[in-house]
């Protein structure tokens, strides 16, 4: 159980603080953690003194990117305790960046750990009394992650680039757009494999073929050649370039050219995901 204890004086136990949910929200520039615990009365010495607390938050088990994430803050302050077993729930915010997330989203295998430290005062008899090192981990399975930074927005903004290309006006391109989504939702579950074929059914869905209709290796170099002859003959337009690129990309997403599992790392469905989403940008919104 996820829990802390707050010390008052010689008591070590006066209070307990209990993790109960873990939310987040879209703000502007950045997302917003909403950390929600039970404080309770545990010791008679703490019966109806008030109490100020704030804290901090740190991520953990990222290796060299472990580290503060952000301070934890409550309008409500002070708080005053109730007799001893009753409780009040609080619910503490915490800033995170855009760039911060992404850095546990390069480091992150699995579950993400995060670590709270609540620290304040309480005040007798008109006088404050300090305490610290009341102090929590709570571990965030992937799914409720990536519900997280679904609620945050995180995947509205790809990787910090651009904005992710949306469905308006895209109605041409709708089944393509899915499996762009679906190739996404893999990259946040880690499936680095499954990302690559989604961006494969995406690619061949751009023209209307199924991924196993598509031109093979020796069509891609015959459609370069062949643009790149005309071009000495007439201007190439934008539009008319993407062709021959969709079709590099497509045979890059092609698992059958590299069958191993294994050889499907993070690093080629990132950059996979990079260039299909800038060929997307480019497309005509009609």
């Amino acid at each position: 159980m996820s829990e802390a204890w707050i010390s008052l004086n010689s008591e070590t136990s006066a209070a307990r603080l209990m993790f109960k949910s873990l939310t987040a929200r879209r703000a502007v520039g950045l997302g917003q953690l909403y950390l929600t615990v039970e404080v309770s009365s545990r010791a008679e010495i703490a019966d109806g003194e008030p109490l100020w607390v704030g804290g901090t938050a740190e991520v953990k088990n990222l290796g060299v990117a472990s580290g503060h994430l952000g301070n934890l803050r409550t309008q409500i302050q002070p708080i005053t305790l109730p007799g001893r077993g009753g409780s009040h729930n609080i619910t503490f915010l915490c800033d995170v960046t855009h760039t911060q997330l992404q850095i546990v989203e390069e480091h992150r295998t699995g579950p993400v750990t995060l670590s709270f430290d609540f620290s304040g005062n309480w005040l007798i008899d008109g006088s404050p009394v300090p305490f610290w090192g009341a102090q929590f981990d709570h571990e965030v399975t992937q799914s409720d992650w990536i519900t997280i930074l679904d609620q945050i927005g995180y995947r509205r903004i790809f990787l910090l680039e651009f904005d992710v290309p949306g469905p308006q006006g895209l109605s041409t391109h709708s089944l393509a757009m899915e499996h762009f989504q679906g190739a996404q939702e893999r990259y946040l579950e880690q499936d680095w494999r499954r990302t690559v074929e989604s961006l494969r059914q995406c690619l061949a869905a751009l023209v209307g073929k199924k991924a196993e209709d598509e031109d093979e290796e020796s069509d891609v170099r015959s459609a370069l050649k062949d643009l790149q002859k005309d071009s000495r003959s007439r201007d190439i337009a934008y539009l008319e370039r993407y062709e021959p690129v969709r079709q590099a990309l497509k045979f890059l997403c092609d698992l059958g050219a590299h069958p191993e599992v294994a050889e499907t790392q993070r690093r080629h469905a990132h950059a996979s995901l990079l260039m299909v989403a800038g060929l997307l940008q480019g497309l005509p919104r009609s």
